[in-house]
C-alpha cells in the first residue's frame, strides 16, 4: 500500500457555510502507510498515484468513494529474523463511512491479496503464496490545521494460501503454507495498518459566507 499507513490529530474547526453543504469531489494524495504484524513493522514505499478520491460532504463527514493504489512490494525481516517480500497488487477499492471536519470517524476498506516470497538459504517459498485481507474498519482523523488525514485500524489476518505441486505435501501446497505461517506468526489478530495524507486539503470545509443585517 502506500506510505505508512500513524497518529492521532488535534481538531481545529474552520467556519463553515450555516446551510447543507453539497458534497464536493475530493481527490487525497496518500503519502505513507505501514502494516505491523505481530511486532515487525513494514514501512509502505510512497507509490506514486495512491488515492483517496470520492464524493465528501463537509458538513456531516459522509465520504464515498474508492482507494486507489498501483503495485509495489516490500522486503524484511521477520520477528524470527526470517527474510520476507510482500508483494501488493493494484488495488480499486470502495471506502464509504464519515471524515469529520473535527473527532473521528470511521471508514470501511474493501479488501486485498498480499503476495508472500520467502526467500532462504535453506528454503524458498514462491510468489505463489498469498494472504487474502478481507473488508476493514479504520478510524479516521483529520486535521484541519496540517490539512493531514490519518487511517488507521486493527487488521485480522487468516493463514497463507499457496498454489503450486508438492509431491510430498497433501493436499497440495500445505508444505508451503506451513513454512509461510510459521515464519510470519499467521493466522494473527496481533495486526494494524494505517494510510495517511500529508495533504488532505480537499476535505477542508468552505470558508463561511458573510452573513448582512441592517
Amino acid at each position: 500500500m502506500a506510505g505508512a499507513v500513524i497518529v492521532g490529530a488535534a481538531a481545529f474547526v474552520l467556519p463553515g457555510s450555516t446551510g447543507s453543504a453539497a458534497p464536493t469531489t475530493a481527490n487525497i494524495p496518500i503519502s505513507f502507510g505501514e502494516m505491523v504484524v505481530n511486532g515487525t513493522t513494514v514501512s509502505f514505499p510512497t507509490v506514486p498515484g495512491a488515492t483517496l478520491s470520492g464524493q465528501y460532504d463537509s458538513d456531516t463527514g459522509a465520504f464515498s468513494g474508492n482507494l486507489v493504489i498501483p503495485a509495489f512490494g516490500v522486503s524484511g525481516t521477520t520477528s524470527r529474523s526470517q527474510p520476507f517480500t510482500l508483494g501488493f497488487p493494484a488495488v480499486n477499492t470502495p471506502v464509504t463511512g464519515t471524515i469529520p471536519q473535527s473527532g473521528t470517524g470511521s471508514v470501511s476498506i474493501g479488501g486485498w491479496s498480499v503476495g508472500i516470497l520467502l526467500p532462504n538459504q535453506s528454503i524458498t517459498v514462491d510468489s505463489g503464496c498469498s494472504v487474502t485481507i478481507g473488508t476493514t474498519s479504520m478510524t479516521t482523523s483529520f486535521n484541519a490545521a496540517d490539512q493531514s488525514l490519518l487511517l488507521s485500524g486493527p487488521l485480522s489476518i487468516p493463514g497463507s494460501s499457496c498454489s503450486g505441486l508438492e509431491p510430498d505435501a497433501v493436499p497440495a501446497g500445505t508444505g508451503s503454507e506451513s513454512i509461510v505461517n510459521f515464519s510470519l506468526g499467521l493466522p494473527t489478530t496481533n495486526a494494524s495498518y494505517s494510510l495517511g495524507a500529508n495533504d488532505a486539503s480537499a476535505l477542508l470545509a468552505p470558508p463561511a459566507k458573510p452573513t448582512f443585517t441592517g
